[in-house]
């Protein structure tokens, strides 16, 4: 149960803000089926905050599914890990009291087994392989497919495959970047049907350096309509955020997409500021 009393959410609060979880063994509760994951994220869904969500996304997208609590902090914006501390431990409450577990010491031990970074001794959170596959399950985060080098690329070089295999990496970290910054959702509508989600790029991909390519800031996580506008030059942003649109894009033809005039990003970050200059610049804006 979550505190009721003010006395049990100042205990709460003081424990969640000023104490990073400390090294716990491989799982400091039972273990969870991926499927108890499963119904226990349904269930809770509605009541996950898009922090929290951004936060549990970004955290399975990961490589090795492994952050430290300050890297969790800054996948939303937090200026330090007491907030991603509390979060995640909120999140984690509602985890527990669904999967009906012994509450832990401490609530994110249901999320995650503990460790001390070896680079910089911060408390480093592994997230649990149940939990990562649950997440896939739900389609939270797309599943991650085999890079395979066969025989359908039997007719090309060595050095070409393990370039091809490279770009695809990189876009597939490219779009799980953007999946963690937008919480899965369409930067422009909100939409969260993942199939229909594409990662696009603000500065194209051919004029852009090798790390641009990877910068989650020069892309934005669009459906499928409006990636097909901004990436034909008819619509772009402003630095606000605000929609702009070629004159011969029409009302009419603006619903018969979903989309309407004065439509906004969700947010806009001071690194995206001059991709989309660039990108406003580019198709003359």
């Amino acid at each position: 149960m979550e505190p009721k009393s003010k006395e049990q959410w100042r205990a709460f609060l003081e424990k969640a803000i000023e104490n990073a979880p400390p090294v716990s063994p491989a799982r400091a509760i039972r273990p969870v089926s991926v499927g108890e994951y499963v119904q226990a994220l349904s269930k809770i869904e509605a009541d996950i905050t898009e922090n929290q969500r951004s936060m549990l996304t970004g955290h399975a997208m990961s490589p090795g599914q492994s952050l430290t609590m300050s890297e969790l902090a800054a996948l939303v914006g937090f200026p330090s890990y007491s907030a991603a501390n509390l979060q995640y431990g909120l999140l984690a409450g509602k985890l527990v009291d669904v999967l009906g577990i012994v509450r832990p010491k401490f609530l994110v031990y249901a999320i995650a087994s503990f460790d001390d970074d070896p680079e910089t001794a911060h408390s480093r959170a592994h997230m649990y392989p149940e939990l990562y596959q649950a997440l896939q399950q739900l389609g939270w985060i797309p599943a991650v497919s085999a890079v395979k080098a066969d025989d359908e690329e039997s007719d090309t070089t060595s050095t070409e495959r393990q370039q091809f295999s490279v770009a695809r990496i990189g876009q597939e970290q490219f779009r799980s970047a953007l999946l963690a910054f937008w919480g899965g959702r369409c930067a422009l509508t909100g939409c969260d049907l993942l199939p229909t989600l594409v990662a696009s790029y603000i500065r194209p991909w051919s004029l852009s350096n090798s790390s641009q390519r990877l910068d989650p800031f020069n892309g934005l996580l669009l459906s499928a309509n409006a990636d097909r506008l901004f990436d034909q030059g008819l619509m772009s942003f402003a630095g606000s955020g605000l929609m702009l649109l070629k004159s011969i894009v029409t009302d009419e033809q603006l619903g018969a997409l979903g989309l309407s005039r004065n439509q906004s990003l969700m947010r806009v970050a001071p690194e995206h500021l001059p991709y989309l200059a660039a990108h406003r610049a580019l198709h003359g804006f």
